[in-house]
Parts: C-alpha cells; sequence; structure tokens
C-alpha cells in the first residue's frame, strides 16, 4: 500500500450516503457523525457546496447530519476560478477517454464528484470516497481513477479515519 501524508481531505456525497447506510448508522455509530463534525469545524475535512447540494436534495440522516451540525460557513465554494479551470481539464479528460462509456461520461459530470477532484486539486487536498480503483471499467468513472490521472491522493472512510486518529470506543450501557 503507497503511504500516503494528506493532512486535509475533501469528502464526496458517496462516502457519506454510504456511511449512514451501513458501519456507522446514526443510532448505532454517532460518535463517528461528532468525529466528522469535529473535523469539518477543524478545517481537516472539507465539504463542497456540490456535495452539500446532492446531500440536501435528498432525505434522511446524511441530509439532517448536514443541516444540523454543519455550520454553512464550514462549506467551500466551488466558485473559485482555479477550481473551475480544473474541472474543465477533468472533464475534458473524462470525455477524451475512449475507455469510458458515453452514459458514464455523461453521469460524472452530472453529479459532484469531479467538482470535488477538482477542489481538492486546486487546494492542495486529498479526495475521500468509497469508490475503489477500476482499471479496466467502462460503465461508469470512478473517483479514484480521475484522482490516479490527475496525481491526487485518494482515502477511503478507514483510511481517513486511521489518519485522523479516530477510536469509537464502546462504553457499557
Amino acid at each position: 500500500m503507497e503511504e500516503k501524508s494528506a493532512s486535509v481531505f475533501v469528502i464526496d456525497t458517496s462516502a457519506l450516503t454510504q456511511a449512514v447506510r451501513s458501519y456507522y448508522a446514526h443510532d448505532i455509530c454517532p460518535g463517528f457523525w461528532d468525529c466528522l463534525a469535529y473535523h469539518v469545524q477543524e478545517g481537516r475535512i472539507v465539504i463542497v457546496d456540490k456535495v452539500k447540494k446532492e446531500i440536501v436534495d435528498g432525505t434522511g440522516p446524511p441530509q439532517d447530519w448536514l443541516r444540523d451540525d454543519i455550520d454553512r460557513t464550514h462549506i467551500a465554494s466551488t466558485k473559485e476560478e482555479s477550481v473551475a479551470i480544473l474541472y474543465g481539464q477533468l472533464i475534458n479528460w473524462v470525455q477524451g477517454n475512449p475507455q469510458f462509456m458515453e452514459a458514464a461520461k455523461a453521469e460524472f459530470a452530472s453529479v459532484a464528484d469531479g467538482w470535488v477532484i477538482a477542489y481538492a486539486k486546486s487546494e492542495g487536498l486529498a479526495v475521500v470516497s468509497q469508490e475503489t480503483y477500476a482499471a479496466e471499467i467502462r460503465k461508469r468513472v470512478p473517483i479514484p481513477n480521475v484522482c490516479r490521472q490527475f496525481d491526487i491522493p485518494h482515502y477511503d472512510l478507514f483510511q481517513l479515519l486511521r489518519t485522523l486518529g479516530a477510536r469509537f470506543d464502546w462504553t457499557t450501557p
């Protein structure tokens, strides 16, 4: 496994939505969400406006957590010119890549993924998602594939939590 040393992370929508549906449901692991909120407030985890929009437009616990625990001043804007330029480069690479099917290219352009990656690249940050690198994939454009192409560190949630030093200790009820 490659050595990673990022200190600030931009988190993708899927990492949050998958977390609440699996290992980190609010009713069994509220400490996970408290940990994320703490690190957002401390500036170690970044949530960009496009991710916020995807979550707020949805329903359920990630929406509640984002609304209740994350102050809007902690949401990063993707409206900077440097982010838009990098986003354009990412989209051009995806659109020009014959590996990906047209539907995969269209989906990538319609979700927050490219904005998350562009923001991370523009700020020298790492990306967090639950997606995995897939060299031969055609039906979608995985975040780690784009990160690798543009030399951006990619972490999954477990790697993020270990890097942050998070621990969710059980206590006797």
